[in-house]
């Protein structure tokens, strides 16, 4: 589950999980206490896994957007060669370039 919805959901379970662990573990005997430390543990898995699903697709992402800037970056290079453009003018809109990118 990745985004603001899954985020979200994942937000709640874990304030209802660990607000119903401490009722119970206050008022209930030891099994009970267990039972709830083990619905902890359980709900750190389920936030630990969503955690490396997140970073993944940050990831790919980021690995996506480099791939488009380089694209990008040889096709400015095949337009400048093909329309003559000076070298000078393309080296200062190629040097803009990353400044754009991080901009947007």
């Amino acid at each position: 589950m990745t985004g603001v919805n899954g985020w979200t959901v994942i937000g709640w379970t874990s304030i209802v999980g660990l607000s119903a662990g401490v009722c119970i573990g206050c008022a209930g005997d030891g099994r009970t206490t267990l039972s709830a430390m083990d619905s902890v543990d359980v709900l750190g898995d389920a936030l630990a896994g969503a955690l490396v699903e997140y970073h993944d697709d940050l990831e790919r992402l980021d690995d996506e957007r480099e791939r488009a800037v380089i694209d990008a970056f040889v096709e400015r290079v095949r337009r400048n060669v093909a329309g003559g453009v000076s070298d000078e003018a393309a080296t200062e809109k190629l040097m803009g370039g990353p400044d754009r990118a991080r901009d947007e």
